[in-house]
């Protein structure tokens, strides 16, 4: 479970393209890939640089209308699943 002081970023073997509302991630390793809805792919777009939990509910918090508090445990789940097909990668501080 993510921690609010740890940071992600996309990880370096990934390539993704964004269309529209949606984004496409191939894992270049394992050679899947993967949709992602709107909010994902918002929040694909903030995971270019090192960010961590609160700073990317802060940023996604400004475009969509939910409460923040389901947005972060949204957001949470999230980065533990894309950390988990190896998308996603945790910076040391």
């Amino acid at each position: 479970m993510p921690s609010s002081s740890e940071r992600w970023k996309i990880a370096p073997e990934v390539a993704h393209e964004s269309f529209g509302d949606a984004a496409v991630v191939l894992n270049l390793r394992s050679g899947v890939y993967y949709t992602l809805n709107e909010v994902a792919a918002r929040a694909w777009e903030k995971l270019g640089k090192p960010v961590d939990l609160p700073g990317l509910t802060d940023a996604l918090s400004t475009m969509f209308q939910v409460e923040r508090s389901v947005l972060a445990e949204d957001l949470e789940a999230l980065l533990t699943e894309l950390e988990r097909l190896q998308l996603v990668v945790r910076v040391c501080s």
